[in-house]
């Protein structure tokens, strides 16, 4: 059996992609809506005690994490509004997966 995994910023840092590039198979596919895409944005957007929750050893940053695992990935689907102070660096994560022809969909919307 199989799941697909979707988070928005709030719960984590892009947990659903990651948990998804940790796990190949178990998942069809995942979904992240305004992903954080480094660690370092946590402070900015959740209760800073969630950094503890990285578990050791994993890149910090979501880019790295999903090329590296690129071969295993499910579907994945990323999409941010436009007006997302996150958008930059969503863009950004959506341009390196392009470059490194990770299949992937994106999308930029109106909240």
């Amino acid at each position: 059996m199989t799941f697909s995994a979707c988070a928005v910023r709030n719960t984590g840092w892009g947990r659903a992609l990651r948990i998804a590039a940790r796990h190949p198979g178990r998942y069809d596919a995942a979904v992240g809506l305004s992903p954080l895409t480094r660690v370092g944005q946590i402070a900015d957007y959740a209760d800073r005690d969630q950094a503890a929750h990285a578990p050791d050893g994993e890149d910090p940053d979501l880019s790295a994490l999903l090329l590296s695992r690129a071969e295993s990935l499910p579907r994945i689907r990323i999409a941010c509004g436009v007006d997302d102070e996150l958008l930059p660096e969503v863009r950004q994560l959506h341009d390196t997966l392009l470059t490194a022809s990770v299949p992937h969909e994106y999308e930029e919307a109106p909240h």
